[in-house]
């Protein structure tokens, strides 16, 4: 039914997607590869198609790690029976980024495994790699 990750890189080094890299006025903001997506609809009768993508790792970050967090998500609309549509996840680094003991914004190196909807109909891992970038500062006190 769903195909994720076809074209997407599976590791990818934090320097190349922050800093001069970027072209976004906010860190944040700087987008991640866009996750491929596509639906065939097996049955007869036009439907539409929500894909929300999870995140979760075993080591990011603070020691709370994620269980599972929404990070993005994609409707597909009017898929009539026996068609297949294809769409793209768009997400930034903010999606991955956690907060830090100061309360920073922080990206870490790690991998992330991405899942499709909660019963995981497809999943990816991305490994960033490199040093961990402090996204947005919390002021100090």
């Amino acid at each position: 039914m769903l195909l994720c990750g076809s074209a997407f890189p599976a590791s990818i080094p934090i320097e190349s997607l922050t800093g001069a890299a970027c072209k976004e006025r906010y860190a944040d903001k700087c987008p991640l590869p866009d996750l491929p997506l596509r639906i065939t609809n097996t049955g007869n009768v036009t439907f539409n198609y929500v894909a929300l993508v999870f995140i979760s790792t075993a080591d990011a970050g603070p020691t709370l790690h994620l269980i599972k967090q929404l990070t993005t998500y994609r409707r597909l609309r009017d898929i009539a029976g026996g068609a297949t549509a294809e769409g793209a996840l768009r997400w930034t680094v903010a999606n991955l980024a956690r907060h830090d003991a100061k309360g920073n914004i922080v990206l870490y190196p790690r991998t992330y495994s991405l899942a499709i909807n909660t019963l995981a109909l497809a999943t990816v891992t991305l490994t960033l790699t490199g040093k961990e970038v402090v996204l947005d500062s919390w002021p100090a006190a």
